[in-house]
């Protein structure tokens, strides 16, 4: 059997497989800015150490693509991490400091320094704060 009989449907698989999966992912980065909801990275292949992208200055997103075609991901804000009734104090407090320390905001809130870390990490994850 010559190599170009196994490597062609491996190809066009591959390529099929991507278009699917980028209008899959097309249609929640869409649905998300439809609700105003802000989408930091928008990538078609599955996370990895080397990528080709590009971040838009205007919304802030990061747009790509990375070498492991086998699917894509689409990171909205507010998807991942605990909900937790601090957070919006925790928001305020930094805006406010401009920013804070984690044993800083501990003490503000009168909690603990890991849920303190959990909250920066959420509002940061989120992209509420840098």
């Amino acid at each position: 059997m010559n190599l170009l009989a196994i490597l062609s449907p491996i190809f066009w698989g591959l390529l099929v497989l991507s278009l699917l999966v980028f209008v899959h992912e097309a249609g929640h980065y869409g649905m998300a800015r439809l609700c105003g909801v802000r989408v930091t990275e928008f990538f078609l292949g599955m996370p990895f150490k080397y990528k080709l992208s590009h971040k838009s200055k205007k919304y802030g997103t990061e747009v790509g693509v990375t070498p492991l075609l086998f699917g894509g991901y689409t990171r909205i804000c507010g998807m991942e991490g605990q909900l937790d009734e601090l957070l919006p104090q925790a928001l305020m407090s930094v805006q406010e400091a401009g920013s804070l320390e984690v044993g800083t905001l501990a003490a503000k809130l009168n909690c603990e320094d890991d849920r303190a870390y959990n909250l920066l990490y959420t509002l940061a994850d989120w992209g509420s704060i840098e």
